[in-house]
């Protein structure tokens, strides 16, 4: 039953994790000139950046109308930027794909798919629904990040759960450089699915919640280390890592490996 409903989520991004999850980092408050390359067709390539994550954070990935149409994760992923953006506790870390994407359908029913190459005013694209235009770092990438990180806390929201926000969280744990256990919370009402679901409607199908936090790991979490392409993640080595899954309503737990760097994957609902 469970693994039906993840197989679906998998479904709507299967083809952006054929990108190749290559990057490119920009500052919002640079001029355009700065990113009037030819993105759309560099998906092979990696541009490397010298910012980092350096400091607790907020991850955004793909929160657009092609991948959620109905916007069902709008209202929460908004609410967690205004609250990093009023109290600078968090840096906002926005990743878009590079160009936007979409679809004209004839009167024939063919359907065509089409790329529009990224400009300046990206946050103003039809496609793109955050309030908020000017975070501290823009990715365009189809889900992983080839930045430093040194920061122990990071959110992670957005989609399309399993796939390209599944390759967002492979990378940060594989950039990685700190000493303290890395946590990752995953706001459960801020990451989407399918664009009828969110994964708070997928746990509040689960009356056991140890077998969710389980699923989680073997439909979603795992699976993504095979798949992620990045500088680091192609030759990762699992066996020097404890991963530890927790759901923060309940409090149930599992643990994976027995590695000296922990990870620790918190689901927690919005407060």
């Amino acid at each position: 039953m469970y693994g039906a409903a993840l197989k679906n989520i998998y479904c709507i991004s299967f083809f952006v994790l054929a990108i190749g999850c290559s990057s490119v980092q920009f500052n919002p408050k640079t001029k355009s000139s700065s990113i009037n390359r030819d993105l759309a067709s560099a998906s092979n390539e990696v541009y490397m950046s010298s910012l980092s994550i350096n400091r607790s954070a907020l991850v955004v990935t793909h929160a657009h109308r092609f991948y959620d149409n109905n916007q069902n994760t709008k209202n929460a992923i908004d609410r967690l930027v205004h609250a990093a953006k009023q109290t600078g506790a968090q840096q906002i870390i926005y990743l878009t794909e590079p160009g936007t994407r979409s679809f004209i359908t004839y009167p024939d029913g063919r359907r065509v798919e089409l790329w529009e190459p990224p400009q300046a005013n990206w946050a103003q694209s039809s496609q793109w629904y955050l309030n908020e235009s000017e975070p501290d770092l823009i990715v365009y990438s189809g889900g992983s990040v080839n930045v430093r990180v040194t920061a122990a806390d990071i959110v992670s929201v957005g989609g399309a759960f399993g796939a390209c926000q599944g390759s967002t969280v492979v990378s940060l744990i594989a950039n990685y450089e700190g000493k303290d256990a890395l946590n990752i919370r995953f706001v459960m009402e801020g990451l989407y699915g399918t664009p009828k679901e969110t994964l708070i409607n997928l746990y509040s199908s689960y009356d056991d919640k140890k077998q969710f936090l389980s699923d989680m790991w073997n439909e979603y979490i795992s699976p993504n280390f095979k798949t992620t392409n990045c500088d680091k993640c192609n030759n990762l080595n699992l066996d020097k890592f404890t991963f530890r899954l927790l759901d923060k309503n309940s409090n149930e737990k599992i643990t994976v490996g027995n590695g000296i760097q922990t990870v620790n994957l918190v689901f927690e609902s919005l407060p």
